[in-house]
């Protein structure tokens, strides 16, 4: 989920029998802290990276993390991009509580 476009992939998710839900927002293009993120276990993000990357903008990762906070979904920044560095407020390695599927 890389857009606003995209953001109704989380509802599709959600409706997924799964032992983890994750969402890959990688490259992230844009502020997508509307996100519904009841019952996703994993946000990770990143910006995107090469010569010719689009550009990031590190508030758009808070707001996903503070989000994260409010609904439990673990944070994982994994990237900006190649020249620059994660900030240490965002340098945030989460990971998932391992979860057993429970039969429907």
């Amino acid at each position: 989920i890389e857009n606003k476009e995209t953001i109704h992939r989380a509802d599709n998710l959600r409706n997924t029998p799964a032992a983890i839900r994750w969402i890959s927002a990688e490259p992230l293009l844009e502020d997508i802290s509307e996100i519904d993120l009841t019952g996703i276990d994993w946000l990770v993000v990143g910006g995107e990276s090469g010569p010719n990357h689009r550009p990031f903008n590190p508030d758009w990762a808070r707001a996903l993390r503070d989000k994260c906070k409010t609904t439990g979904a673990k944070f994982f920044m994994k990237q900006i991009d190649k020249k620059q560095s994660i900030p240490d407020d965002l340098m945030v390695r989460e990971y998932p509580d391992i979860k057993t599927l429970q039969p429907a």
